[in-house]
């Protein structure tokens, strides 16, 4: 049994993509990248020999997802 009352871990990762602007005058990078979050949410998890269920699809507004905010200074 799963101890829910635990925080969930949540692995950040950042993968630039290109580097769009350097100003050197101002201290500014400007970079495309993609942010990557991924997490292990043992609450969903099914049995699958109930009724011969072997994948599962939930729309994401149903599904805790992590809040992410990216602040520069």
């Amino acid at each position: 049994m799963s101890d829910y009352s635990k925080p969930l871990s949540i692995n950040l990762a950042v993968r630039p993509i290109k580097l769009v602007n350097v100003d050197v005058e101002n201290g500014l990078v400007v970079v495309d990248l993609w942010l990557i979050s991924t997490w292990t949410d043992e609450r969903l998890q099914w049995d699958p020999e109930y009724f011969n269920i072997t994948e599962l699809y939930i729309d994401s507004s149903l599904i805790y997802i992590p809040d992410i905010e990216l602040y520069y200074g």
